[in-house]
């Protein structure tokens, strides 16, 4: 009797752990989904909207008086800041720049390599 019930015990146990197998992409390689493309890039699909939702509070053109008048809103404003080297120190935290956003953390590393890399490769208006 008890190895009957040790045996549908041991069936059971077998079926439940093999019910609860995770195949998804997601949980075997959760490093999948957090890639950093930077082999193609765009100033509009790619570097302006980081600019929008890590910049803007401060510096668009509506809001540049809370940035110290510092505009990132367009093309022309950027490349301003990426030429004299204070929008990759800000970003960056380096020193002897305002580390920014301010208050918040340092933007992700692919998002300022993004736009190191937009910088480095003329800084183009597309």
């Amino acid at each position: 009797m008890k190895q009957g019930i040790l045996f549908l015990s041991a069936i059971l146990i077998t079926f439940l752990l093999s019910t609860c197998y995770y195949d998804s992409l997601e949980y075997l390689f959760p490093e999948a989904g957090n890639q950093c493309d930077t082999t193609s890039f765009t100033f509009s699909a790619d570097v302006k909207p980081i600019l929008e939702n890590s910049c803007y509070a401060c510096h668009s053109n509506n809001t540049s008086s809370f940035g110290g008048g510092i505009k990132l809103e367009d093309h022309a404003d950027v490349v301003v800041q990426a030429s004299n080297g204070r929008l990759m120190g800000a970003i960056t935290h380096s020193s002897g720049f305002a580390a920014m956003p301010q208050g918040a953390a340092k933007l992700e590393d692919c998002k300022i390599t993004i736009i190191r890399k937009w910088i480095e490769t003329g800084m183009l208006n597309n």
